[in-house]
């Protein structure tokens, strides 16, 4: 009981952490919205966890965290969108579902007499709860201080007229508040109403939508301060437990220096900035939630007897595939690794149970190919195609302002040639020094001593990765880049997290030898961890700009702002909101959290002709209002279209006569905003 209250109260802490930088902390809601949120985590996550099936060594307080705020988000996102409920109603379903799930643990456990680990366990590697908070509180700190240019971007765009992150943080918002105020939105599109709202990955906001709900914190504020300083955190935390898990706490430093305290490769060699996985990490936030699971996914396998490899493998399967709640991109990747795993460890054994199993799982992958043709933002495998040579261009040719040599290199040669050179630098441009390094440690034998098939996990995780980049085609949005470029962060942390453990683990062996004491080793680790932190000191400072810096300089009038807070604060949820701006990036869809008549009109008018018809359409009608004057002519376009707010935000609204603008109920910098109720 005591472990269990620290960890809520601990995680409490480091979740509240960012807010504090970014200055949500105005009251005493926030707080209470944190400690709700990291009740359930551990409710969830004690009672859940030993499903797993983890060994002793795997630090326990760590993954309970993991496992329990990812099975509150799950279970949480479920109860919305079933239940049609809001975040405040989605809570009570949280509550009695944490309450089942630990009632039904204890009488789990108390059947088997079960308090013991599983068999083959370990001695675990922490001196209990107390050192396992510490470690909690240390990777809080690490993760704000990486983000804490995204943490304060509102403060700054205030003061300064420019938001410094990356131009998608006004779309996390908005999907914050369709998942806070879920049954206002009557599942279309918060961006165009007229369109149903496509399948996509929102298990990251669900928890996020709960602390705005509960902490009274806007959409875009909870998005910058909480929403990606919390998956960096779960992130940094997952990487010590799996360096813990291979090779105990050593390890775990190890690890987390070797990914979040060292410089990415995209800082030398090649330069490729496209690639930098800091840089990829906070520009799509919600990988670091599923790279989390991920991670707990290879403790599983890492950590399992030689004996029971298809348990083990069952069980990251079914992680591997949660984790597409939260990033479909590195869940796709992980889940073919986790299929290479299964070949490479298969017996063949011909039984009508194994062929059953087999068709099985050829008509599930028949039928979701199927599927996925109605998904919108999905690949279609029976409609389109790869690209392979498409991407491998891409990715290549974005890396800098220099020309890449991967186009004189491939001149002349045929496709094959092309698409294993583009792997190849790829993964230099993108891994760097810790390809090396992990190279060496491999060689020395330092990856077969830490657990069974850790040298393996490289080996499947490219197989699977390359397979993504040749066979999964490319999605309606049209970037070729989008499947294979978006989870290669996995293909980093690994690579440099087991470079890392694997050269902590070494020199702590090492250190044995030579002075029959580990202290020597982990006092070098350590010394090594505390001045690797000017990496993210220097690097963190403008991360978000470290690719196209205009992508994450985002021009934001005072007046924009102001008029966004005043919508929000007159408004209903479920009320309509056009911009005369037609809001291209959805910045008044973040700021007023509320619906769009018509917005992002670039990207719905890819999505196919029907939803291009629609575009085009309203897109239209707006446009008849553009030489009003009067107001009643907007009051009736308002009436008929059922639109109850009009952002008046474009040089020519500007311009309207006076019988329009006296009747503006505000304005500011240029920017005025009608009631049309």
């Amino acid at each position: 009981m005591r472990e269990r209250l620290a960890a809520t109260l601990g995680f409490a802490a480091a979740v509240l952490l960012a807010p504090a930088v970014g200055g949500l902390l105005t009251g005493i809601a926030p707080v209470m919205a944190a400690v709700v949120i990291s009740a359930l985590t551990i409710a969830y996550g004690s009672a859940i966890t030993p499903c797993v099936g983890l060994p002793a060594r795997v630090p326990r307080l760590l993954t309970w965290i993991i496992v329990g705020y990812a099975s509150a988000s799950l279970v949480h996102l479920g109860a919305t969108a079933l239940l049609n409920l809001g975040a405040l109603g989605a809570l009570a379903i949280d509550v009695v579902g944490a309450i089942g799930v630990v009632v039904a643990s204890r009488r789990w456990s108390a059947a088997a007499g079960a308090e013991a680990a599983p068999a083959g366990a370990a001695e675990s590697v922490t001196a209990g709860w107390p050192s396992a908070i510490l470690v909690l509180l240390a990777c809080a700190a690490l993760a704000t201080l990486w983000a804490r240019e995204t943490i304060t971007a509102l403060p700054q765009a205030a003061a300064t007229g420019v938001f410094p992150a990356w131009q998608d943080y006004f779309l996390h918002a908005s999907e914050i508040s369709y998942a806070r105020d879920y049954p206002a939105f009557e599942r279309h599109s918060q961006y165009l109403t007229a369109v149903p709202q496509p399948l996509y990955h929102r298990g990251s906001y669900a928890l996020t939508a709960l602390f705005s709900a509960l902490g009274d914190v806007p959409s875009l504020a909870a998005a910058t301060a909480f929403w990606l300083p919390t998956g960096l955190l779960l992130c940094v935390v997952a990487t010590y437990a799996w360096g813990a898990a291979m090779g105990g706490a050593v390890a775990g430093v190890g690890a987390v220096a070797a990914v979040f305290l060292a410089p990415d490769a995209s800082s030398y060699g090649f330069a490729n900035r496209f690639l930098s996985f800091h840089w990829l990490l906070q520009m799509a936030g919600g990988s670091s939630y599923a790279l989390a699971l991920v991670l707990v996914a290879l403790m599983r396998i890492v950590t399992a007897p030689p004996g029971g490899a298809m348990r083990a493998l069952v069980a990251a399967a079914a992680l591997t595939l949660a984790s597409a709640a939260f990033r479909v991109h590195v869940s796709a990747l992980a889940t073919g690794m986790v299929c290479v795993f299964a070949l490479l460890s298969w017996r063949p054994r011909v039984r009508l149970a194994g062929v059953m199993s087999v068709l099985v799982v050829v008509a599930a992958v028949a039928g979701g190919l199927l599927w996925l043709e109605s998904v919108a933002l999905a690949p279609h495998f029976l409609s389109a195609r790869a690209r392979p040579l498409d991407f491998f261009l891409s990715v290549h040719t974005q890396a800098s302002a220099l020309p890449s040599p991967w186009v004189d290199w491939t001149a002349g040669h045929g496709a094959v040639w092309k698409v294993v050179l583009g792997y190849a630098m790829m993964l230099v441009a993108g891994c760097g020094l810790s390809l090396a390094v992990l190279a060496g440690v491999w060689r020395g034998g330092v990856l077969a001593r830490m657990g069974w098939h850790v040298a393996a996990i490289p080996v499947a995780l490219a197989i699977a990765h390359g397979a993504v980049i040749l066979l999964v085609p490319t999605p309606a949005h049209g970037d070729p880049t989008d499947f294979g470029h978006r989870p290669f962060v996995l293909v980093y942390l690994v690579v440099a997290g087991l470079a890392g453990a694997g050269l902590a683990c070494g020199l702590s062996a090492w250190s044995v030898r030579r002075y029959a004491t580990a202290r020597p080793a982990r006092m070098a680790v350590a010394i090594v961890a505390v001045a690797g932190l000017v990496v993210p000191w220097r690097a963190g400072e403008r991360v978000q700009q470290r690719w196209t810096a205009a992508y994450a300089e985002i021009p934001v009038a005072a007046g924009t702002m102001a008029a966004g807070a005043y919508v929000r604060a007159h408004s209903s949820p479920g009320e309509l909101v056009l911009a005369a701006s037609e809001d291209p990036l959805a910045v008044l869809v973040a700021l007023t959290e509320r619906r769009a008549y018509l917005s992002r009109t670039a990207l719905y008018r890819s999505l196919g002709p029907d939803t291009a018809a629609v575009t085009d359409t309203r897109a239209a009608e707006h446009g008849a209002i553009a030489g009003a004057t009067s107001f009643e002519q907007l009051r009736a376009f308002g009436a008929a279209h059922d639109v109850a707010w009009y952002v008046a935000d474009t040089p020519a609204t500007h311009a309207w006569p006076t019988a329009v603008t006296s009747h503006s109920v505000f304005s500011a910098n240029s920017v005025r905003v009608y009631d049309l109720r």
